[in-house]
């Protein structure tokens, strides 16, 4: 969205394309860890499977590596950068709206790798039963492969310049617009980009599995603990959603709740409960009644006619 809104479609079709592998790799993955682990969802429960699912680790490993946009070696890393390039140089983003995309990097890395440390690594809290079989780790096989060289048909100036997908893609989609900036922001950018990701990993390493108490202590500060809730109720939006439409609407309906647009419909749903206790009132269950009711009722649709 980012890249719609600030420059064109190329960067964001391109991390779209990324996106779909690594993804689509990441949720089979955890699937398979859940199968494994007699249907345990939680993570807190789980830990220590480096070595006992060693192709879910790895599998897993790659495709959080690019969806934090490990540098060099991952789809995403690509995908990510010619966003963050496009925003920056482009005359409708800038620093502040590249500023906001590296944030989100930064957090990605860090929520990604959490599970990575969490999951594979540290003590091993529940006992795991069957490994997965080739059903399901070739496919991981297969999408953990893509998710490292799906990068490479659209490479920076500075690391090939290969745009084979910028080329397929501006024949369906307007080229992205794009001010000139020097080599060294180009270079600048890059690394700045890779720093982000890399330090991402090492908060998660440092927060969940080199010192996890940290984490815990600084939830029980009162910023940490006011981020905590403010983070865990999703941003506040369902307040604000609640506060915006949900309690308007409420009163707005209380308030109308007695015009004569509803004595419409109360008109009909007392009909309807008239006729059905009519029709209820003819089942007796006595065969003699059903016998009598039906030449009756054939005699008068005949004197009808």
């Amino acid at each position: 969205m980012l890249a719609l809104g600030a420059c064109g479609g190329t960067g964001a079709t391109f991390n779209f394309l990324t996106h779909g592998f690594f993804e689509a790799l990441l949720f089979p993955s955890a699937g398979a860890v859940i199968l494994s682990l007699h249907d345990e969802h939680d993570i807190y429960k789980m830990g220590g499977l480096r070595t006992k699912l060693p192709v879910c680790f790895w599998t897993f490993v790659i495709g959080a590596a690019s969806l934090a946009g490990f540098p060099l070696v991952t789809a995403g890393f690509y995908s990510k950068d010619e966003i963050l390039m496009d925003v920056w140089a482009s005359p409708t983003g800038g620093p502040w709206l590249w500023a906001a995309g590296m944030l989100g990097a930064l957090i990605t890395a860090v929520y990604s790798f959490r599970l990575v440390f969490v999951v594979f690594l540290g003590e091993q809290r529940t006992a795991a039963g069957r490994k997965p079989g080739r059903a399901m780790t070739l496919p991981l096989v297969i999408l953990a492969g893509f998710s490292l060289v799906a990068g490479y048909v659209e490479l920076p100036k500075m690391l090939g310049n290969v745009q084979l997908f910028s080329e397929v893609m501006r024949t369906a989609l307007p080229a992205t617009t794009r001010g000139d900036f020097s080599t060294a922001t180009e270079v600048t950018l890059l690394v700045f980009a890779m720093a982000v990701s890399v330090f991402g990993m090492l908060v998660a390493y440092l927060l969940f599995l080199q010192r996890p108490g940290l984490a815990t202590a600084l939830v029980r500060t009162r910023l940490g603990g006011a981020l905590s809730r403010f983070w865990f109720e999703g941003w506040a939006f369902d307040r604000l959603y609640d506060a915006l439409f949900v309690r308007p609407f409420l009163w707005f309906a209380q308030v109308t709740k007695d015009d004569r647009i509803d004595q419409i419909y109360q008109v009909v749903a007392w009909l309807c409960r008239v006729l059905y206790g009519v029709l209820h009132s003819s089942l007796t269950g006595l065969v003699r009644c059903y016998a009598a009711f039906l030449p009756t009722g054939s005699f008068s649709l005949i004197f009808f006619l």
